[in-house]
């Protein structure tokens, strides 16, 4: 009997929570395994029967390219999303552990970027109440949501404080 890995993820605050779970390969239909680069390649072990249309369904709508074969591939960042559907499907995939490694640390990078900006948020708003100025909450929301991001475009109204959004939320050291 061979091992796999399962993992149940969920965005919660921007940040992957992740649990492990362990379970017999011959119970799963989908294996999920590091393909070259950031890519992660997913399988059918078996034949999945009614359970297809959601297989191709949930890859299609996660933005999984197909290989050839029974093989599709997809982002590692969209990995989450492929599970949520999987899973809600009833379709459990064995994910290989370094999948599982890149997930927790791509959560890792992801809440300690958060944090970081909340702390320049934190500070901003301090100099601002010096001045007697503070953020309005839309603002404070897009800080919120640009500062664990690697990318991103932010497509609020003219005039609504992009700028003030984007300088707050970069990193220290960004652009040197």
């Amino acid at each position: 009997m061979r091992v796999g890995f399962i993992v149940r993820s969920s965005f919660v605050l921007d940040t992957f929570a992740n649990e492990l779970y362990i379970t017999s390969m011959s119970e799963v239909g989908i294996k999920m395994r590091a393909g070259a680069g950031d890519s992660v390649e997913i399988e059918p072990l078996r034949f999945l029967g009614s359970k297809f249309g959601a297989y191709r369904d949930a890859c299609a709508s996660s933005g999984a390219r197909y290989l050839g074969g029974n093989k599709s591939a997809l982002p590692l960042a969209q990995v989450p999303a492929l599970l949520a559907s999987l899973q809600a499907a009833g379709v459990e995939p064995a994910v290989d552990r370094a999948i599982v490694d890149a997930l927790r640390s791509e959560a890792t990078e992801m809440s300690r970027l958060a944090s970081e900006g909340q702390a320049r948020l934190d500070a901003a708003d301090a100099r601002l109440a010096l001045s007697g100025k503070r953020l309005f909450p839309y603002q404070r929301t897009g800080v919120r949501w640009l500062a664990p991001r690697k990318a991103a475009l932010l497509a609020d109204e003219m005039g609504v404080g992009k700028t003030v959004q984007t300088l707050i939320s970069l990193p220290d050291g960004a652009g040197t």
